[in-house]
């Protein structure tokens, strides 16, 4: 089996330099279109049969680009989902020292098992994450070959 993990274009947060997490913003730049319909055209000629998104409009966009060029239908999986960062969200990120120091410097220090305040930790995402995986492996698609696109991992 061959697994295409494609990252969602640049969204109006990247360029804001906000944590967007699990939050349902308004979706993607003109730049992250642009980013879509490149990845679109990429994996247009490649023996693909499905294509797996997070709910998220940001991911669900990019992956909508893909799966048109494919001729195939998106499916969506909320365990593919962005790491929920709790009071992170939405925030700038030159604001989170002022705002959440003590928090940012226990996420910075890469523990596995911090769950940010309202959030989820590491290990929890990667445990959603895992099980995601396994359910898409698990769904018998004829062909070695399927694409997964996702969000920020």
């Amino acid at each position: 089996m061959i697994l295409y993990c494609v990252r969602h274009g640049e969204s109006d947060y990247n360029v804001q330099g906000r944590l967007q997490g699990q939050s349902n913003l308004p979706a993607l730049s003109p730049r992250g279109r642009r980013q879509s319909e490149a990845a679109a055209t990429a994996l247009a000629g490649l023996p693909i049969e499905a294509v797996y998104a997070s709910p998220l409009r940001r991911a669900l966009q990019t992956a909508e680009m893909v799966a048109l060029a494919l001729g195939r239908e998106v499916c969506t999986d909320p365990r593919l989902m962005e790491i929920h960062v709790g009071v992170f969200q939405d925030q700038l990120r030159s604001d989170l020292e002022t705002h959440h120091g003590e928090a940012l410097r226990q996420w910075q220090s890469g523990d596995p098992d911090f769950v940010i305040p309202g959030g989820e930790s590491r290990r929890q995402l990667a445990q959603r994450g895992r099980e995601a995986f396994e359910a898409i492996w698990s769904a018998g698609h004829g062909t070695p070959s399927w694409s997964l696109m996702a969000g920020c991992w």
